[in-house]
């Protein structure tokens, strides 16, 4: 008996030992061996595919900017990656749209491939293990968390939104001081309000900048118990990795600030200003640094660390948005008698610094300029690519950027492995850089830019789906439904994925078929159940198809998704209350619609489905007070005029 138990508790223990020896192992990885630069490279890149909310596209502004300051150059021969990534951290930072956000997403991968062909091949395998390890964890922390967190309800209106867009400007402008009050103030004023957890995020992102370490950390823990979502969990964790390397390099620059004073070498002197500079510029004390590579150049002029200097104070001075110093000393080294690689990046941040002063056709020439004259093929191709896509999103000129994408699949063949053009689709990354750009003309409702856009891929890809999909939508909105079921049919015959099968349904919905309509939104919810609209879609179709509790149930697990993604989707509470409205759930009805109209205060119809409610319910104050609104809104809305005459009356 006793030999049993002691076999029983041997066979109990090892594998928890096993286990507690793996835990302790990816912990002292995580700690000392993991490269996090990399880390936050590859969640920037997983979430320019994916990102689908303003919350997810400003996560990879901000690790982006923040990688990029990282990686300030060293040496002329990092320039390439630099620029590169400099590339990516614009797309990121000037995106409208988290369409236009996948853009940035060739050049991410450019830069990984760089950086992990440097890195030990055990340690890329152990970075891949250790990746599946961390989400393994954080799967089990959610779910306990899920288990023991109380659940809130908390308003949804934002109290005076301007706040927290000064608080923006002034960050861009480099003015940390005055943007850490006003987003202090925005979050006072909000503490009570859902969904505000990423100005959190930037107001510990500030913090870093100024150097109060513990009160970024203090706010990111905060962050890491009420997050909403994974993406600002992943940010919040990589920002809290940040601080522990700010404080150490803080700790680093002051040692060497000591030690300066002891050397006398003018060669030393000149390498310990310029790693001073470059730490200064890492801890955002960029007046610090400026001073420190203005030494580095002093010390001797003509030297290579001198020329590396320069252009760290260009960007230090870009930082720290002076726009005029920086683009000086960026055009004297484009100029100079420096090496064709130094010319050739400091022309980019020329090219740059135009782009942030709204000189957008100067910026695209440069750039073509660039890419004729790089001895780089590399170099050439993301110049180029650069160029078209200013030509595109910044000037709408898709004629130009169709030439400057042509001349970028001109330099694959110079390169076949380029993963600039791996991107499965004929034309390469300039004809997905196209396809964005139509999508994001089609959102603003410019119909007319979004056809040019769409048509012109076709003249280069006739399979291209999305594309057919994206004109099928276009013509049945203008009234052509014949066209535009035959062009949304053509796109799911091509490539029936969770796009093409939600656009289908959306027209097939138009033209008289629901039954077709709710198979292809359930088809396009099962091969990506994270794409917000074929929900909105179904419960829709549902709705007209007077389905309510059906409607309820899909249009439920969309509002889930959309507060999920940090998205504000109105129609989704306004449907929602529709069909507790129809299920006689008043109550119910009535929050929805109270969230519809905060999120949208002019959605004539939340304020017309609330007032019907309130009538249904019989408080004539309520109603009449709602249908006041809904005439002002829209004085030919449905029967309003009737209803307020008859009020009148």
């Amino acid at each position: 008996m006793k030999v049993r138990t002691q076999k029983l508790a041997r066979n109990i223990l090892q594998p928890v030992f096993i286990l507690l020896i793996l835990v302790a192992f990816f912990v002292s990885y995580n700690v000392y061996l993991v490269d996090n630069s990399i880390e936050t490279l590859k969640f920037s890149l997983e979430e320019t595919a994916t990102a689908q909310s303003p919350i997810a596209a400003e996560g990879v502004s901000l690790l982006l900017s923040n990688a990029l300051i990282s990686e300030t150059p060293q040496k002329i021969a990092d320039f390439k990656t630099f620029n590169i990534l400099d590339f990516a951290a614009s797309v990121a930072g000037e995106a409208d749209s988290t369409r236009q956000l996948k853009s940035a997403g060739f050049a991410i991968e450019e830069v990984l491939a760089e950086k992990e062909k440097k890195r030990f091949v055990v340690l890329r395998w152990l970075d891949t293990a250790n990746r599946y390890v961390q989400r393994f964890f954080y799967a089990v922390k959610q779910f306990f968390s899920s288990l023991f967190k109380k659940k809130q309800t908390k308003p949804i209106a934002i109290v005076k939104p301007e706040l927290m867009r000064e608080a923006k400007v002034l960050e861009k402008k480099g003015d940390f001081e005055g943007a850490k009050t006003a987003y202090e103030e925005f979050l006072l004023l909000n503490e009570s309000v859902e969904g505000i957890s990423f100005m959190q995020t930037r107001l510990a992102f500030i913090f870093m900048k100024l150097g109060n370490y513990a009160q970024a950390n203090d706010l990111l823990s905060k962050i890491l118990d009420s997050a909403a979502n994974k993406t600002e969990v992943r940010i919040a964790e990589n920002l809290k990795d940040q601080i522990k390397r700010m404080e150490s390099l803080a700790g680093k620059r002051n040692q060497l600030e000591e030690e300066i004073k002891t050397i006398t070498k003018v060669e030393d002197l000149q390498e310990a200003y310029f790693e001073v500079g470059r730490m200064n510029t890492e801890l955002y004390d960029l007046k610090k640094a400026q001073e420190a590579f203005k030494k580095t150049i002093d010390l001797a002029p003509d030297s290579e660390i001198a020329q590396t200097a320069r252009f760290n104070l260009g960007f230090a001075y870009k930082v720290a948005n002076n726009i005029k110093a920086s683009e000086e000393v960026f055009l004297k080294l484009s100029k100079g008698p420096v090496p064709n690689v130094l010319q050739v990046a400091s022309s980019i941040q020329v090219a740059s610094v135009k782009k942030i002063a709204k000189k957008f056709r100067e910026a695209a020439q440069i750039l073509e300029t660039v890419s004729a004259e790089a001895e780089d093929v590399v170099t050439a191709a993301i110049a180029q690519f650069e160029a078209g896509y200013v030509y595109l999103f910044n000037l709408n000129d898709v004629k130009k950027a169709q030439e400057a994408f042509d001349r970028v699949s001109e330099l694959q063949a110079r390169n076949p492995n380029m993963r600039l053009l791996d991107t499965g689709h004929v034309g390469g990354v300039g004809q997905s850089a196209l396809r964005e750009y139509a999508f994001v003309m089609f959102e603003k409702g410019d119909f007319e830019k979004a056809k040019d856009a769409f048509e012109t891929i076709l003249k280069t890809d006739e399979d291209d789906s999305w594309s057919y999909a994206g004109l099928g939508m276009i013509y049945l909105l203008e009234g052509e439904r014949k066209k535009g079921y035959e062009m949304a049919n053509r796109a799911y015959t091509i490539n029936p994925d969770y796009y093409t099968s939600s656009a289908l349904a959306y027209v097939e919905e138009k033209i008289g078929d629901p039954e077709r309509a709710i198979q292809l939104n359930k088809k396009s919810i099962k091969l990506n159940s994270d794409y917000l609209y074929p929900y909105y879609n179904l419960g829709h179709v549902y709705i007209a198809e007077k389905k309510f509790k059906a409607a309820a149930d899909i249009l439920k697990k969309g509002r889930n998704l959309s507060i999920k993604l940090g998205l504000n989707f109105p129609l989704l509470p306004n449907n929602l209350g529709l069909s507790y409205y129809h299920l006689g759930e008043n109550e119910k009805a009535i929050e929805m619609f109270n969230e519809a109209i905060k999120f949208a205060p002019t959605l004539a119809d939340a304020w017309y489905n609330r007032a019907l409610t309130y009538e249904k319910m019989g408080d004539k104050d309520k109603y009449l007070r709602d249908i006041r609104v809904v005439y002002r809104l829209n004085p030919k809305y449905k029967d309003i005029e009737e209803r307020v005459h008859k009020k009148a009356a």
